[in-house]
């Protein structure tokens, strides 16, 4: 683990020097991102030589909440490309946004439960008995 850690950081430092004049400060947030990425990958190759674990699970569950983060973020843009809002009028920028966040927000749940992520099902389970019991 400390070798991994220490090439993680070694890494992000390469990272971050390649490509902070083109990115600017996203590109913190990308070599960040990749790294974490990284680190868990190789941590998690060498924990599963330690105990026997399988991922085929988790990595569907990935690939599924994937699915609905690419179709949400997807569908979000073209909504907030087509709602045009003046720069100028802060009030309206930000009820866009707000908007924008609760639209992503329920468009990401509805999703999930249409590609049946586990979490997503059993949320909507735990939130259907809490209002069962309030409702009685």
């Amino acid at each position: 683990p400390f070798l991994v850690a220490l090439s993680s950081v070694l890494i992000k430092l390469i990272l971050n020097a390649l490509l902070i004049d083109k990115l600017g400060i996203g590109a913190i947030t990308l070599s960040t991102s990749f790294v974490t990425l990284f680190n868990g990958a190789i941590l998690g190759i060498l924990l599963r030589k330690k105990i026997k674990l399988y991922y085929g699970k988790y990595f569907k569950q990935l690939i599924k909440m994937l699915m609905a983060a690419v179709v949400s973020g997807l569908i979000s843009w073209g909504i907030y490309l087509l709602w045009a809002v003046d720069r100028a009028n802060i009030v309206l920028l930000l009820f866009k946004t707000f908007t924008m966040v609760v639209v992503i927000f329920v468009l990401y749940l509805v999703l999930s439960a249409i590609f049946r992520v586990d979490y997503t099902l059993i949320l909507y389970e735990r939130l259907r008995r809490k209002i069962n019991e309030k409702l009685r």
